[in-house]
């Protein structure tokens, strides 16, 4: 398998025969490999374009064998957004003292070397 089947493998599960490119479709006309994904591709959709008309229906045991499988689901409370907005707050007050401070260190140790 080379680097060519590879990209063919990877395409046909991922876009089928339309994501195929003429390089692609050409190799795998002449690659025994490839041959056979597009094959197992075909037949694939084959079984699945027959399934159109099947129709299944679960028996009314199911919901309560699965309900007890899955166990209670339990969604926790939003969080206020009060809450949220104060650390927010907070983080750009810090920030802003921050940049203000570093500034001013900037500024000092300019003023200083012009005078000196």
């Amino acid at each position: 398998m080379n680097l060519r089947c590879v990209t063919v493998a990877a395409t046909l599960s991922a876009r089928g025969e339309e994501g195929l490119t003429d390089s692609m479709r050409r190799h795998s006309l002449d690659c025994g490999r490839c041959r056979s994904e597009r094959a197992d591709l075909a037949a694939y959709r084959d079984a699945v374009a027959s399934l159109t008309g099947t129709r299944y229906v679960a028996p009314a045991s199911i919901v309560p064998r699965v309900m007890a499988e899955v166990g209670p689901w339990v969604v926790p409370p939003p969080a206020p957004a009060v809450a949220h907005r104060v650390r927010v707050g907070a983080a750009a007050i810090a920030t802003a003292a921050a940049t203000a401070t570093a500034g001013t260190v900037v500024l000092m140790r300019m003023h200083r070397h012009r005078t000196a």
